[in-house]
């Protein structure tokens, strides 16, 4: 989250910096700072579309040796102007060094960065695993991560909801898909590791109820370059969504419809000239029907912002995934509400942050 009283920095001249952490791989306690990073080859990318959120990778020119199989590595962005200075770190990743160049002057190491939600994407379930009805869901989330990623630097926020039915898992699943299955039961977001490299589960919540992290203006405060480009597709937009769950011989399966009537929406049942255009999922889990009526209008919402993107180039911000942005551009009557959908952060200076928004209903 960006502190407001930042903003007259963020917007104003900065002279910029990248600083490199060693962490311990299992304490992950500081080490050391790492001299010796190549700027001009740099490069951190990251998507809500991935299962592993974010990853990077860098080039190491240093004369220190590194032991990369037992450190974890932390970037941080800093940037100084008149107006004071600020950092904010970029992750908490696993080093992998696919590549070493030898030259008469010294090597070279390729570094590839990992988010930490690879070692739950390579922890594989051994034989069938299964979690009764009536668990409490994030609880059981809380502890599949502790263990699997051997950390308790976790949180998971806390809800009361239980499973409605006993979920199985067939040998080979990963933990990362067993915890994010479970994440769905309750209508959480996707699980990911913030910036001090904490493994977080939330609840979703709604594009319109999230509070706006920026405000990208034209205006002299304006923080981004001026070519920009919008894409549009607006092709088979549902305007309804129904979802089916789970039921047994025991409890009753659910359903929830989800519509759009709204006169003043573009992909409604009205403005579609009385036409229902309708997407249907089954075999969902959840814990109530309450959930599961959520689940069903996120989708909807979901499938109905998928129309108007916007990618632009930007100074960089402490921006995270899914969080509300604004985004105005006068001169073309451009005024949105949106959500950062993927960013990619360059660590050559001077180098813009690019970054796709969704746009988003208001």
């Amino acid at each position: 989250m960006i502190d407001p009283e930042l903003r007259p920095l963020l917007t104003g001249h900065r002279r910029e910096a990248f600083r490199w952490d060693v962490l311990d791989a299992v304490t992950e306690a500081f080490l050391f700072h790492l001299d010796g990073v190549d700027p001009m080859r740099g490069e951190f990318e990251f998507s809500i579309f991935n299962t592993i959120k974010g990853g990077g990778s860098f080039t190491y020119v240093g004369k220190e040796k590194i032991d990369w199989d037992h450190v974890l590595i932390q970037p941080w962005y800093s940037l100084e102007g008149p107006l004071g200075s600020t950092s904010w770190p970029l992750g908490v990743f696993i080093p992998s060094t696919p590549g070493v160049a030898y030259s008469g002057t010294g090597t070279e190491v390729n570094v590839e960065l990992y988010d930490q939600l690879l070692t739950l994407s390579e922890d594989k379930i051994n034989g069938t695993y299964s979690i009764p009805a009536g668990a409490i869901v994030t609880d059981v989330i809380q502890g599949l991560i502790t263990v699997s990623a051997q950390t308790t630097n976790v949180l998971v926020e806390p809800s009361a909801d239980t499973l409605r039915n006993p979920m199985v898992w067939t040998a080979d699943t990963t933990t990362l898909q067993v915890v994010n299955d479970l994440l769905d039961t309750i209508n959480y977001f996707s699980l990911y590791c913030d910036g001090q490299g904490t493994f977080r589960g939330e609840p979703y919540v709604k594009p319109a109820d999230r509070p706006v992290e920026w405000e990208f203006a034209d205006d002299e405060f304006s923080i981004y370059e001026p070519e920009f480009s919008v894409n549009y597709d607006a092709f088979a937009v549902p305007n309804e969504y129904i979802l089916v769950s789970m039921g047994s011989d025991e409890v009753e399966g659910l359903t929830s419809r989800a519509t759009d009537t709204d006169p003043d929406s573009k992909f409604s049942y009205q403005a579609r000239n009385n036409r229902w255009i309708s997407r249907t999922e089954e075999g969902i889990e959840v814990s109530d029907q309450a959930i599961l009526d959520d689940m069903a209008e996120r989708k909807l919402k979901s499938a109905q912002q998928a129309s108007t993107t916007v990618d632009f180039t930007h100074a960089p911000l402490n921006l995270g995934m899914n969080e509300a942005v604004t985004f105005r551009r006068d001169l073309e009557g451009i005024d949105l509400r949106a959500v950062v959908q993927r960013y990619t952060v360059s660590t050559e200076l001077g180098v813009g942050m690019k970054t796709t928004i969704l746009e988003v209903s208001p």
